[in-house]
């Protein structure tokens, strides 16, 4: 699997990603995860431009890195970290 996350520098991509949230746009640069592969597909469909069914495949391996969490040891994780957040 692709590696999604940016586990070097997690903590501040985070913080700094929620400091910029009330932005129109965060900087690619500073983002806690990769960006998906490929670019966003449509197709025409009569004259109107739809949002493609084939952008679930670019998003099939954040899908299945989030269903793989253990959330109770994420917040264990949180915890112990939180003096660095």
């Amino acid at each position: 699997m692709v590696k999604l996350v940016y586990s070097e520098r997690i903590i501040h991509s985070i913080l700094v990603t929620v400091d910029n949230l009330p932005q129109q746009r965060v900087p690619e640069k500073v983002m806690p995860l990769r960006l998906p592969q490929g670019g966003f597909l449509v197709f025409d469909s009569g004259g109107s431009l739809t949002m493609s069914p084939d952008n679930a495949h670019r998003y099939a391996p954040y899908v299945s890195l989030a269903k793989a969490i253990d959330s109770g040891k994420l917040v264990e994780l949180y915890m112990r970290l939180y003096p660095l957040f």
